[in-house]
């Protein structure tokens, strides 16, 4: 190794990098939501980085490709930018837990972004149309993916270990595709939210596969496609591995263990031939596309780059190019298909694993297809359904079901079954209990009366599947039917608990607890419904069959959010009032959001006001939902995400979590947090008593306190915030009728008294004067 250079890049935690396709520049994210740009070259490293400042939560992966940059983050959006300008291009997807790590399908026309997340479904988009796909089968979300060079193949390797591959030639639209082979426990496991991921990688001729072993040390390769043992490396590491990055000639493999150890591996023979340890966790790895040059991110934040790590005598300079698949097949064609993966068992002095004539043009091969360049297109996808405070937890091992006033319910994924606790609030009236299922639940709800758990269909993995009713239903067919459970409070009646499972081919969207009994919708556009004993009731077509976000209810009422449309910019949404009793829709009209915003909490407030929060932290109200022409939603708060995810609210303040307390995931606290109306910089005002005073004029055009005891409270509360706003217009004598409005606000004759002394000492006798006639005037 000629040289290691070492930049500052983010502050701690995990970081990761990516090399532009022309190696001149390499782009950085971590902790700190930042996105920056460090040149490659040995002078430029030193300059001052670009950057980019987008995101509200940490930066997890980046990933940059062509003339487009791509980054995933902790605040669940995957967004566009251009490489080179480093400007917005396009929010290309959302999803509804942190992203994790990114990936570009290659050698297609329409280019598909690969997108791991904390779900158990890993999300294809396609880049230039916003179309999605869903690759479904894990039961523990996935830690990485990788494409196969010829983009028809993709493998995953979960959180639990297991090693999974889709074929993409036929993928359906909308729809969730299983897996075509799976290997329980072939990798590790490891936790993502907590930056124990483990990368795995395509060779670039699609030859093999490379991941972490289980074995502490020790890296597995596995044949492709059919993904069988090859041969495992061993003795470079003593600790865990956790990333695998081959070179872009595929002829040195890299990998960096959880002790900070680094190893090169050579693909010829399989030797070692270059070894470092670091001195921080590495946390990701990128090989140059153009130079001998390696870089690492660790958690400290920095970027090391690692100059000439690999020997000059183990390869030729010409042979650094890129291998592409296309090209790698003309070679079969010309000499013959290999069958070992290693070229040669007995190299000769100076053999390379591929002999590459550095004067063939690779892209003038005939056989390879057509270059497309990514149309820079805004995309906004349809929302995905989700459940109201089901996903507030990062990470896959422990997470919140459901939260609201009653209480909260919890999984908790183990080595065996998953462990579900339900817990109240109100000790004294409920009991708290935990109970285990091999099933996989998704879904819940609480509600005073009993707890409802549903459970995805899933799909067959290899054999056949018999159901209890001794169905034998075919492998990859619908292997497990999506399943309803419910289970009533109290000791009494546990007995009394039911489940029900939707017909072949149906699968959950929502589902909400009542206190008439579970209602659920599907994606066939049902909108089901059961009594508290398990009786189908009634059925209805939802109001937007393949585009339901969201259900919730308060006493009788219930609350559907739905899509009307997608534009380029901005999601349409609706929402609709529907009386469980009558079986009817009261009220109905939209639901704006700000652009690239998306829905992230609906429910009803203490009073039976519909109310939802985005992606931004803007909560809002809905005034007067029965009267259409008066009803108008406002907004009432702009929340901190990272301090507090909005469960609930009522008159002049939210219900949220404290996610900024550390035990917070294992012992939620619940705090009132104050409206607060997002208000302007004016040079008469300040903003924050301008959005508290606004706030309590949109409580009493909500007419939610309409006791005299209320209204005489909330007058106070205006008027002492009046009072402030006059003080400071006097302090800064610039407007004395502003001044003269803000007294003539003021709801009671003592505050307007108050506002006289304020006049009087604040020496604006004219002013003084005006305030005088104005308590002939009652008010």
């Amino acid at each position: 190794m000629e040289e290691k250079q070492t930049v500052y890049a983010h502050t701690e935690g995990h970081t990761a990098i990516s090399f532009s396709e022309d190696g001149r520049n390499v782009f950085t994210c971590g902790r700190d939501s930042l996105v920056r740009c460090f040149g490659a070259n040995v002078d430029a490293r030193a300059e001052e980085a670009r950057t980019i400042e987008h995101h509200s939560e940490p930066v997890t992966t980046i990933l940059a490709t062509g003339s487009s940059l791509f980054t995933g983050s902790e605040d669940r959006s995957v967004v566009m930018f251009r490489s080179d300008s480093m400007l917005f291009q396009a929010t290309v997807t959302r999803c509804t837990l942190p992203i994790r790590q990114l990936a570009l399908q290659p050698m297609a026309e329409d280019q598909m972004l690969g997108v791991v997340s904390d779900e158990l479904t890993i999300k294809l988009v396609s880049v230039a149309t916003g179309k999605c796909h869903y690759l479904s089968g894990l039961k523990y979300p996935p830690a990485s993916i990788s494409f196969h060079p010829n983009g028809q193949m993709l493998v995953a390797l979960s959180c639990h270990g297991t090693l999974a591959s889709w074929d993409l030639s036929s993928l359906e639209e909308g729809s969730y595709n299983s897996h075509k082979t799976s290997l329980d426990r072939v990798g590790p496991s490891s936790r993502p939210e907590l930056n124990e991921g483990c990368i795995i990688a395509y060779h670039p001729l699609g030859k093999m596969v490379a991941l972490p072993a289980i074995a502490a040390g020790e890296i597995q390769l596995l044949r492709s496609p059919e993904l069988t043992p090859y041969k495992t490396l061993s003795g470079g590491h003593s600790a865990p591995v956790k990333i695998c990055r081959w070179t872009p000639n595929g002829q040195f493999l890299a990998t960096a263990a959880s002790d900070a150890s680094l190893v090169v591996w050579r693909a010829e023979d399989w030797t070692i031939c270059a070894a470092l340890k670091h001195t921080a966790t590495i946390t990701w790895l990128d090989w140059s596309p153009t130079t001998n040059l390696l870089t690492l991110a660790d958690e400290n934040g920095s970027v090391t780059f690692l100059d000439a790590i690999v020997l000059k005598n183990s390869f030729r300079a010409s042979d650094w190019a890129r291998v592409t698949y296309s090209f790698a097949h003309k070679l079969d064609e010309m000499f013959g298909e290999q069958d070992e993966l290693a070229v040669s068992d007995s190299p000769s002095q100076g053999a390379t694993p591929m002999e590459i004539d550095s004067d063939v043009d690779i892209m003038s091969d005939p056989a390879a297809p057509a270059y497309k360049p990514m149309a820079a297109v805004a995309v906004v996808e349809v929302q995905p359904s989700f459940q109201p405070c089901a996903t507030l937890v990062e990470g896959s091992a422990h997470q919140f079901l459901a939260f609201n006033n009653i209480g909260y319910i919890t999984v908790f994924l183990t080595q065996s079954d998953p462990i579900y606790s339900v817990t109240f609030h109100n000790k004294e009236q409920l009991k708290d209990y935990s109970f285990s299922d091999a099933r996989l639940f998704t879904i819940a709800s609480l509600d005073p009366l009993g707890a409802m758990f549903a459970m995805h269909a899933l799909a067959a993995d290899t054999d056949d599947y018999a159901d209890d009713d001794d169905f034998v239903i075919p492998a990859g067919a619908k292997a497990q039917p999506a399943v309803l459970f419910y289970r009533p409070h109290g000791s009494w009646d546990i007995n009394n608990s039911w489940e029900a499972k939707l017909p072949k081919g149906e699968d959950f969207q929502t589902a909400v607890t009542t206190s008439h009994g579970p209602i659920i919708t599907t994606t066939l556009g049902f909108v089901r419904f059961f009594s508290c004993t398990g009786i189908q009731t009634y059925m209805c077509m939802a109001p937007s069959p393949t585009m339901l976000s969201i259900a919730t209810d308060y006493k009788e009422l219930v609350l559907h959010v739905y899509h009307t449309s997608a534009e380029r910019s901005q999601l349409r949404l609706a929402y609709s009032l529907y009386s469980v009793s009558a079986h009817q829709t009261i009220a109905s009209g939209p639901l704006t959001l700000a652009p690239e915003a998306t829905l992230e909490w609906v429910g009803f407030s203490d009073e039976g006001l519909p109310a939802c929060s985005d992606s931004n932290g803007l909560v809002q109200v809905l005034a007067h939902p029965h009267q259409p022409e008066r009803a108008l939603w406002h907004p009432v708060a702009s929340l901190d995400l990272a301090k507090h995810a909005p469960y609930g609210l009522a008159a002049g303040y939210l219900y949220c979590i404290d996610t900024s307390a550390p035990s917070w995931i294992t012992s939620p606290r619940a705090e009132q947090v104050p409206w607060k109306v997002p208000a302007m910089e004016t040079s008469q005002g300040e903003a924050e008593v301008e959005g508290q005073l606004m706030a309590q004029w949109v409580m009493r055009d909500l007419s939610l306190n309409t006791s005299v005891s209320a209204k005489s409270s909330q007058a106070l509360v205006e008027d002492r915030l009046l009072l402030q706003l006059f003080k400071k217009a006097c302090q800064d004598g610039t407007s004395l009728r502003y001044s003269l409005e803000l007294a003539a606000l003021l709801n009671r004759p003592s505050s307007l008294q108050s506002a006289i002394k304020i006049a009087n000492s604040l020496n604006h006798p004219t002013l003084s004067e005006r305030l005088e006639r104005l308590i002939q005037t009652p008010l």
